[in-house]
């Protein structure tokens, strides 16, 4: 899933590393300041789908390099919030299934 924010007027891309109906969570390269509001442009990969929320920077953690960035979601419409449950759903799912093949493999 990618996520848009405005840098100086400059759209930036990044993908996130966890989400959820109510935050999200991504790496970046500069700090952002606690309480920063944020308009976000969510795509999502299944079910294809688009959400458009705001959300304020909740978390700001240094890593090596880059800053790890949690938003959590201010305005989200119900039925976006159910697509972001949905997507992280099907996550879950891919991952139990790819466990479960790994287990039986190693069982073989």
């Amino acid at each position: 899933m990618k996520k848009r924010a405005v840098w100086f007027g400059m759209p930036m891309r990044h993908t996130t590393q966890t989400f959820g109906a109510s935050q999200l969570t991504y790496l970046a390269e500069r700090p952002l300041e606690i309480g920063c509001q944020a308009r976000l442009k969510l795509f999502l990969d299944n079910p294809p789908a688009a959400v458009y929320c705001y959300a304020s920077v909740s978390e700001c953690q240094a890593r090596e390099d880059k800053f790890d960035i949690t938003l959590q979601y201010t305005r989200l419409q119900e039925d976006d919030r159910d697509l972001l449950i949905r997507a992280a759903l099907h996550i879950q799912q891919k991952l139990l299934r790819q466990r479960a093949l790994q287990r039986n493999e190693s069982q073989s």
